[in-house]
């Protein structure tokens, strides 16, 4: 007790009491000790004590439910709190935490009430106390919201920078330019319609940016991004949009998602003659007719429709300028050159998944990967990223496989293998004996190399492409001789052609020659093949040959479709992470991808060899090597090279006069085979190129016939089954075998079954029922009918039938 009183006659606040009163008034204190950052009085509790701070500081700070205390104010030995919760009966409206070590003396209520008995001063020094606080508050407050203003501010200065201009000379963009004047000059409710990135929120940002209220605030709100109860409380409550945007302007951006009531709210509140904000509203489709109540209108009177920029495509080349010109202030890079390929590519895309939007980020994106200064069609990604797909288990998680791939003993390793014994091959097929039953380079070649590429396509995709010798040789000559010549327009533009013309070119010219029988031939045909690959890597960049012209990796590039292996990234990962894009342009650890590829982009297997530098190159790890469903692109694929379907018609058509006509070879003077041969060969091919313009034409990238795209790839599985047949019968030993089989029913009779012909079956029944699912998948993907199922499935039998019956029928 008696430390008590001596510890409160060194307050202020009981100088003017007797020892007796002291006594009275210690019977209800107590003293205490806080420590450093101890909570001293919480933040909404009942009331309980007045204190008083003896030796000390303490922070008076407020919880804004954030779990972030906002400092109000600073105490020191002599000052007090607690008295307004005791006054009020309210609960505790800050928190005290002790700024350094305290000694707090602690007066219960009775005693409170009793100090303001006997100092009658106290009532006037809390009132005083009180006010100064609450001045405190109202200070702290109005600095609060000047900061939240400025920031507002600061990030509207920012998205104007980021928004720009509208760009465009359209008859459509040239209305919108001249109806700003007119739209800035009133507060009427403004309501937006277009698809996204057609330029609804930055045409909201010109007219709020020419409007009176161009000092305030502007706040954009997306209304799909909350659920309805989330957003009424972020519209209309305390520190709601609403609120803060007053004096400025509100964007609603999706209002189509918001219900009937929350609209009829917001025209009340619009309309309050208090209310100081001007309301835009936007949609993706036109509203107006679907909103009920005439009340609900007032906000569709006045609506502006944004036209899709593929029906303004002249307003294309002069965006593809502007955005230029932004990225190379914003890299402080100079602004590159556009090669004609790619502003043909960028105006002859579509953009149905954001407009502008994604004219842009197609733009920047080239504009990163661009290299001397020169923006190529190469450089031009179109379309999603590729997405999420269905089950697949990503073999590069098993540890010893990946550190291969890390340490270059994949590819290089085998491809070096291999380059040595293509080369040792094209030696004894040039210098050896003249007798391919005596040269084992046409019995490498025709008997064991071929036929293995086209099994292994099917089954690893592009494997046979990772190890081919010619890239391999290709690289060398042109790590030392090498010109970069941009890639020609045609070869860009026309390359299915180039290849198919090339694979059939070669195919005659094996079976005309009767090439396998001929290791000079065999030799000289490698050598050819390897000089235009060895020509390509010197004059253009990376491997263009493999990208563009080689036909074997033309055939490797389609049967691809159908294997069970793919190479995908993490997308979102790629899209959230990565800064260096070195998938496409290399590392210090490896080169860019040979096949001028972009991670996040790829979602087929036609264009990726599984060379496997972009696992070595990406920072981040998003790239997976996927173990799938087989042929499961197909049914999926968008973004594939659409033209080649001409590739996989003509693949087709040449298997019947090739199984044909190899039959008659024997039975046939050699000028009336040849002949006949030649005729029928080159009419299929002809026939395939004729059928497949009728269906598609040259409208490849055009959405309407993805359907019909999709429908010549589900012929893949069954292309590939049929060439693995064409194939079995040149391999070493099979054609020979055969076992016999009991037969019949009434007497045991032996039957021969041909090894051969149950390879072919196998293959064949095989490709033909991955085709089947492939077409009923497509159904399931595609705004296609039963009919087109039934079409496909009739097509795809008669095929089978057809082939079946030429490859298995005697004589």
């Amino acid at each position: 007790m008696q430390e008590i009183i001596s510890l409160m006659q060194t307050l202020k606040l009981f100088r003017n009491l007797s020892y007796t009163d002291l006594e009275e008034i210690a019977s209800h204190c107590k003293v205490s000790i806080f420590e450093t950052g101890q909570m001293i009085l919480a933040q909404g509790v009942p009331p309980g004590d007045f204190y008083i701070i003896c030796e000390g500081s303490a922070e008076v700070v407020l919880d804004n439910k954030n779990r972030e205390n906002i400092p109000i104010a600073l105490l020191g030995p002599g000052e007090y709190f607690g008295e307004m919760s005791l006054l009020t009966g309210e609960l505790t409206s800050a928190a005290i935490i002790a700024v350094e070590r305290c000694r707090i003396l602690a007066v219960s209520k009775t005693g409170f009430d009793r100090m303001l008995d006997l100092l009658p001063e106290l009532s006037h020094n809390l009132l005083q106390t009180l006010s100064l606080r609450l001045k405190k508050v109202n200070l702290g407050v109005w600095e609060a919201r000047n900061k939240e203003l400025a920031l507002i501010m600061l990030i509207q200065d920012e998205k104007k920078s980021r928004y720009g201009e509208i760009v465009g000379k359209s008859k459509e963009v040239k209305k919108i330019k001249e109806d700003l004047k007119r739209w800035s000059s009133t507060d009427e409710l403004l309501h937006l319609i277009g698809e996204k990135g057609t330029g609804k929120e930055l045409t909201a940002r010109a007219v709020h940016n020419f409007s009176r209220r161009r000092e305030k605030p502007f706040f954009s709100v997306e209304c799909g991004n909350m659920n309805a109860e989330e957003l009424e409380e972020k519209l209309f409550g305390q520190f709601g949009y609403l609120e803060l945007a007053k004096g400025g302007t509100l964007l609603l951006k999706e209002i189509e998602l918001l219900n009937p009531a929350t609209l009829k709210r917001l025209i009340d509140y619009v309309g309050h003659p208090l209310a100081d904000i001007r309301l835009i509203t936007t949609s993706r489709e036109d509203i107006c007719r679907k909103a009920a109540g005439e009340e609900l209108e007032k906000l569709f009177a006045v609506t502006v429709k944004f036209t899709p920029l593929r029906q303004r495509k002249r307003d294309i080349p002069e965006l593809i300028q502007y955005f230029t010109g932004r990225f190379a202030k914003k890299y402080n890079k100079q602004v590159p050159s556009i090669s004609k390929d790619a502003i043909e590519k960028l105006i002859s895309y579509d953009y149905y998944q954001g407009n502008v939007a994604e004219l842009e980020d197609a733009l920047e994106r080239a504009f990163l990967l661009a290299e001397e200064g020169v923006i190529s069609s190469e450089h031009i990604f179109l379309g999603a990223v590729a997405g999420k797909t269905g089950p697949a288990v990503n073999l590069l998680r098993f540890k010893p496989l990946m550190d291969a791939i890390q340490k270059k003993n994949y590819p290089a390793y085998f491809q070096a293998a291999v380059t040595v014994i293509f080369l040792s091959l094209i030696a004894i097929c040039l210098f050896g004996p003249e007798d391919h039953k005596q040269n084992p380079g046409t019995l490498l070649a025709w008997s064991l190399g071929w036929p293995s590429f086209v099994f292994s396509t099917a089954i690893f995709g592009r494997i046979a492409c990772s190890v081919c010798p010619m890239s391999n040789i290709a690289m060398i000559f042109q790590k030392y001789f090498s010109f970069s010549r941009p890639i020609p327009l045609f070869i860009k533009k026309y390359d299915y052609l180039i290849i198919t013309f090339l694979f059939v070119l070669i195919f005659w010219i094996e079976e005309i020659t009767d090439m396998r029988r001929s290791p000079f031939a065999t030799g000289v045909l490698f050598l050819s093949i390897l000089s235009g690959a060895v020509a390509a890597a010197v004059f253009f960049p990376r491997q263009t040959w493999c990208r563009h012209l080689c036909p074997l990796g033309g055939m490797f590039g389609v049967c691809s479709m159908a294997s069970p292996v793919e190479l995908r990234s993490n997308t979102e990962l790629c899209l959230s992470k990565c800064t260096t894009h070195n998938c496409y342009k290399g590392s210090e650890r490896d080169s860019g991808c040979p096949l001028f590829q972009h991670a996040p982009f790829i979602d087929n297997n036609q264009d990726c060899k599984l060379c496997l530098k972009c696992v070595r190159n990406c920072p981040n790890g998003s790239i997976q090597l996927n173990l799938r469903p087989p042929a499961r692109e197909i049914w999926e694929v968008s973004r594939v090279r659409r033209s080649m379907v001409v590739f996989v018609a003509v693949l087709l058509a040449i298997l019947f006069p090739l199984s044909v006509f190899d039959r008659l070879r024997e039975s046939m003077a050699h000028l009336q085979w040849l002949g006949q041969f030649t005729f029928f060969y080159w009419l299929s091919v002809l026939a395939a190129v004729g059928l497949t313009w009728l269906f598609v034409g040259t409208k490849f990238d055009e959405e309407r016939f993805l359907p019909r795209i999709r429908a010549f790839y589900s012929f893949v599985p069954l292309l590939a089954g049929a060439h693995a047949a064409y194939q079995a019968k040149f391999l070493p030993i099979v054609p020979e075998l055969s076992f016999k089989i009991i037969s019949g029913t009434q007497s045991a009779e032996l039957m021969e079954v041909s090894v051969l012909n149950l390879l072919v079956l196998a293959f064949l029944s095989t490709g033909l029922a991955i085709s089947l699912f492939c077409a009923w998948r497509i159904t399931k993907t595609s705004i296609t009918s039963k009919f087109f199922l039934m079409k496909q499935t009739a097509a795809l039998l008669t095929g089978f039938s057809l082939i079946v019956y030429i490859y298995l029928r005697k004589g």
